[in-house]
């Protein structure tokens, strides 16, 4: 329905396959699944590519390859959390820099059915709004949350890869999990295009850095308020 489309393609501007890769579709098929069900691939990124999808999230068939395929990367997660003790907690915080606390959604819908699920709660850096999704009240924006806007910090929203680039991991995006030595270890993405965007993720943090040392020197000589 609506809420997996938006989930799917929120907030930028996709294009068709890679939307159907995160559906479990590596880019070679992808030309076989549009043939199969009448489709052609939009040729900008967008709306477009929202509306293929919504359309392909109504074809039971369609429905159907995707379950296939998530049953076993459900089940490494699922594997993973595990081990790492999320489902022996009453209550469990999801820290994120933000925006709309879709993992959070995902995991209590992925999960739901388990007896042992604990309560989540989101905590990010800035909330700029919630799906219609599962638990809205139990994700909170430290810094700003879309129910108690302030303009100054609203503009935080304004700024989204800047902040997800300044606080990212040192290493790849994680693809998935496998087993390893009777553990489930996660999958970073290695290729030549994550490579080159790691060198220049290092470089804005050494900015913010940079940033932050600067900001201090001042303080030193000319004192202001930090907001």
């Amino acid at each position: 329905g609506d809420w997996s489309a938006d989930v799917a393609t929120v907030d930028f501007m996709p294009q068709l396959n890679e939307v159907l890769n995160r559906f479990g579709f590596p880019d070679d098929e992808i030309p076989e699944i549009l043939s199969r069900f009448g489709l052609i691939a939009p040729l900008q990124p967008g709306e477009g590519v929202r509306e293929t999808i919504r359309h392909l999230l109504e074809i039971p068939e369609f429905i159907d390859l995707v379950r296939g395929r998530a049953s076993e990367p459900r089940e490494e997660l699922e594997h993973y959390l595990a081990e790492h003790g999320f489902f022996s907690a009453k209550r469990v915080a999801l820290v994120d820099v933000g925006w709309y606390g879709t993992i959070q959604d995902l995991l209590e819908r992925c999960f739901a059915d388990r007896r042992d699920m604990p309560e989540v709660e989101g905590v990010y850096l800035a909330l700029k709004r919630s799906h219609t999704g599962v638990s809205p009240e139990r994700k909170r924006g430290l810094v700003h949350d879309f129910r108690r806007p302030v303009p100054e910090l609203e503009t935080l929203t304004f700024f989204r890869e800047s902040f997800e680039f300044s606080s990212r991991a040192l290493h790849g995006t994680t693809t998935g999990y496998r087993r390893e030595n009777g553990r489930s270890v996660p999958q970073f993405r290695v290729d030549a295009r994550e490579r080159k965007m790691h060198a220049g993720i290092r470089e804005i943090q050494r900015g913010v850095l940079d940033c932050a040392r600067d900001y201090l020197a001042l303080q030193e000589v000319d004192p202001v308020e930090p907001h």
